[in-house]
C-alpha cells in the first residue's frame, strides 16, 4: 500500500504493526506490543531480525528504531527518539521474561526505565530512517535473580517532537498511548529458534512469562493465546505441539477460579495442557494480592505436519476480568530452519500367551529420544526397545524426539495375541489313548469337545482343559472305532477343530 502524504504539520510515526500507516487511533490490529519498527541486535551489525537481548559486562546490545515521516514537510533535525525498557518487579520468579505492562506511563511509572535517546537525522517528506541506540543491560542474574543472561523484556520507543501536535495526550495506560499516539510504539517479543529447548539443556527461562496481579487485593484475570492475525500458512499449533505448563501458584489460582478453559486438552500432568486450536482461553485465574506466577510454553514441531514455513508468531495476553483491559501481553516468534525429515517406525507384533515381547523402534539417522506410552497416555518406558509380557498386550504409542531441535514424530504399535489353536493330536490314528496339544491365548474358560462321526456311536464328550498346561491325555478305551471331530471351545465359541481316527 502506498503512503499518503497529508496534513499541514509535521507528522512522524513508528509502526505498531505491518499494516500501520500512522493513523490515530490505530485500528489495524489489537496486537500492539510487537512493532516491526523496533528490534534488538546483540551487536551493531545492522541486522533486521530481532534477537533476544543478552547481557554482556562490556558490550552493549543495540536497539534499532525505524521512524517514518508521513507528512508533506521535512524534519528539522531537532526531533528525538527516547527509549525505555520494563523493569522486572521485585520478587520476580526465576525468569527473564517480563510482560508488556500496560498500566504504567513511560516516564513516571516505576516499571519503565530510561535507556537512552538519540537525535533523528533530517527526513524528507515521505521518507524514513533507522536509528540504533546502545543499551548496556543490567546483570539479570545479579540484579533480578534470573538463571540466564538472556534478558527478554518490554521496550517502548517514543518520538519527542515539539512541532508534531497531531498526537493524543498521554495517559497512564501504555497500550492506550500506543493506540492513540503514533509517536509511541512497543516491543515485547521473545524470539526462539526451534532448537532452543534441547540445545539449552533444560534452561527454559526464555520461554517463561510472568502472570502477575499488580493490585494490592485479590483479583481475577484471564489468559488468551492467539496466532498472529496477519500470518499466512499453517499456524504454529497445526505444525507443532504447543504446550504450556503452569507453576504451582498459577495452577492453584486457576483451580480457585473453577478451572474453565477452551481449546486445550489435558495431559497426564495436571498443570500441563496442550493447545488444540486458536483462541485459547484460560478463565478464571484468581490471583492473590501482588501474587507472581509463571507460565512456560514449549513448541515441538511434528515431522508429518511440516511445511516450508519458517517463522511463526504467537501471542499470550493477560486480561483483567473486571474491565476486560489488557494487563500484559507478549509475542513469541518461533524460527524453524529446513531439516531432514524422519519417521517413527515400529512393527506390530503377534505372539502367544505368556511369551515375552520386545517391541523395537527403528533407529533414525540422528540422535533421538524414544518414548513409549500406554493407551492412557502414561509414559512407561524410555529407550528404543520396549519389553512387555503378552498378558498386557495392547496398543502402545511410540514418540521419537530429535535431540538436536525437539522435532518429533509418533506411531502406534499394536501387540496382539495369536488365535487359540489345536496344535497336535498324537497318535492319530489312535488305539487306546491320545494326547491333544493346544494353545489358549484368550482368557476365560476353555474345553475340548469330542464329537462322534462316521462309523461311531455318535458319542459326544467334553473335557475341561488347563490353558497353562498346553496338552491333555484322553483315554479312548470306551470309544468305538471310527472318525471323530475334536473341537476347541473358548469362552463358548468353537475356535479350532481337527479330525481324530480311533482304530
Amino acid at each position: 500500500m502506498a503512503k499518503t502524504l497529508a496534513g499541514t504539520r509535521l507528522d512522524l510515526y513508528i509502526k505498531d504493526n505491518t499494516a500501520d500507516l500512522g493513523a490515530e487511533p490505530n485500528t489495524t490490529s489489537t496486537s500492539l506490543w510487537n512493532s516491526p519498527n523496533i528490534w534488538v541486535r546483540n551487536s551493531q551489525d545492522g541486522g533486521t531480525t530481532h534477537q533476544a537481548p543478552r547481557y554482556n559486562q562490556t558490550t552493549p546490545n543495540y536497539v534499532y528504531v525505524k521512524v517514518e515521516n508521513k507528512s508533506c514537510f521535512p524534519t528539522t533535525g531537532n526531533e528525538q527518539i527516547q527509549l525505555f525498557y520494563s523493569r522486572p518487579t521485585t520478587g520476580t520468579p526465576t525468569s527473564t521474561s517480563a510482560a508488556f505492562r500496560s498500566s504504567f506511563a513511560p516516564v513516571t511509572g516505576t516499571e519503565w526505565v530510561f535507556i537512552g535517546s538519540e537525535n533523528m537525522p533530517i527526513l524528507a517528506a515521505g521518507k524514513g530512517a533507522t536509528l540504533d541506540i546502545p543499551w548496556m543491560l543490567p546483570d539479570p542474574i545479579g540484579m533480578y535473580g534470573c538463571t540466564s543472561t538472556t534478558f527478554n523484556t518490554s521496550l517502548l520507543a517514543k518520538i519527542v517532537d515539539t512541532t508534531d501536535s497531531n498526537n493524543a495526550a498521554e495517559t497512564t495506560n501504555v497500550l492506550t498511548n500506543i493506540i492513540n499516539n503514533n509517536n509511541i510504539a512497543g516491543k515485547n517479543l521473545i524470539a526462539i529458534d526451534a532448537d532452543y529447548f534441547t540445545s539449552n539443556q533444560g534452561d527454559t527461562s526464555t520461554n517463561s512469562i510472568l502472570i502477575a496481579n499488580p493490585y494490592n487485593e485479590p483479583h481475577s484475570f484471564s489468559i488468551e493465546m492467539i496466532k498472529e492475525d496477519s500470518e499466512t500458512g499453517k499456524p504454529i499449533y497445526q505444525e507443532a505441539e504447543v504446550s504450556f505448563k503452569m507453576d504451582d501458584a498459577l495452577y492453584n489460582a486457576w483451580e480457585r477460579g473453577g478451572k474453565t478453559a477452551q481449546n486445550i486438552e489435558s495431559t497426564t500432568v495436571e498443570s500441563k495442557k496442550m493447545v488444540t486450536n486458536n483462541n485459547v482461553l484460560i478463565n478464571t485465574i484468581s490471583l492473590n494480592a501482588n501474587e507472581l506466577t509463571t507460565l512456560k510454553l514449549n513448541f515441538n514441531f511434528l515431522t508429518d505436519e511440516l511445511t516450508d514455513k519458517s517463522k511463526y508468531t504467537y501471542h499470550i495476553i493477560q486480561r483483567d476480568l473486571a474491565t476486560n483491559e489488557i494487563v500484559s501481553a507478549v509475542a513469541f516468534e518461533i524460527n524453524k530452519e529446513p531439516r531432514p525429515i524422519f519417521e517413527a517406525v515400529a512393527d506390530d507384533i503377534e505372539k502367544d500367551r505368556n511369551e515375552i515381547i520386545t517391541i523395537s523402534a527403528e533407529q533414525i539417522s540422528e540422535p533421538a529420544l524414544y518414548n513409549w506410552y500406554d493407551t492412557d497416555g502414561n509414559l512407561i518406558y524410555q529407550g528404543k526397545d520396549l519389553t512387555v509380557a503378552t498378558d498386557v498386550a495392547q496398543k502402545y504409542k511410540l514418540e521419537v524426539i530429535a535431540t538436536a531441535d525437539g522435532f518429533k514424530d509418533y506411531t502406534e504399535v499394536e501387540v496382539t495375541l495369536k488365535p487359540s489353536v489345536l496344535s497336535t493330536i498324537t497318535p492319530n490314528p489312535a488305539t487306546d489313548a491320545v494326547t491333544i496339544g493346544y494353545k489358549i491365548n484368550e482368557g476365560g474358560t476353555a474345553y475340548l469337545m469330542i464329537l462322534g462321526g462316521y462309523g461311531t456311536d455318535s458319542a459326544s464328550n467334553n473335557y475341561i482343559i488347563n490353558p497353562d498346561l498346553g496338552e491333555i491325555k484322553i483315554n479312548l478305551a470306551y470309544y468305538s472305532n471310527g472318525f471323530y471331530t475334536v473341537a476347541l471351545v473358548v469362552n463358548g465359541q468353537i475356535i479350532d477343530a481337527k479330525t481324530l481316527v480311533k482304530q
